[in-house]
């Protein structure tokens, strides 16, 4: 199993071109890629799956706007911005893609899992939280891979 946190806010996945030079998003999401690539390499080096496995994600993004004054200001805030962009897949999709030949070989591996998106606390810094389970068949069970 392999658990860690990607520290910074988490950043939707974005076509490169705008007008013949890379978009302003494409290249906040290759930054991001990176902070990713560069966490999990610190943490475990290259393992490189090749195997299906179960990914489980959080990520906790910046509450827009001033900073609430009271924990319940907090929640109705969230409430009411947790269900508009960016899209939870395409965050996602710029997440898996940033551990393409780092954790695993593919994304195309990830075959299972949940996906969440939630602000963080006005005291917590935006971050994304991930476990990649390795995911073995029954009829495996002593046989070496």
């Amino acid at each position: 199993m392999y658990e860690f946190v990607v520290d910074g806010e988490p950043v939707p996945w974005a076509v490169y071109t705008r007008r013949g030079k890379p978009s302003p998003g494409f290249e906040s999401m290759k930054a991001w890629q990176a902070q990713i690539q560069t966490t999990v390499l610190q943490k475990y080096g290259r393992p490189l799956l090749t195997r299906p496995v179960q990914m489980d994600v959080t990520f906790f993004r910046t509450l827009p706007g001033p900073a609430p004054k009271s924990h319940a200001t907090w929640l109705r805030r969230c409430w009411k911005q947790v269900g508009k962009r960016p899209d939870r897949t395409n965050i996602l999709k710029a997440f898996e893609d940033g551990l393409n030949g780092i954790l695993f070989t593919d994304d195309a591996i990830v075959v299972s899992g949940s996906t969440k998106k939630s602000f963080a606390r006005p005291q917590e810094k935006p971050r994304t939280w991930c476990k990649v389970t390795p995911l073995y068949p029954e009829w495996a069970e002593g046989d070496s891979w």
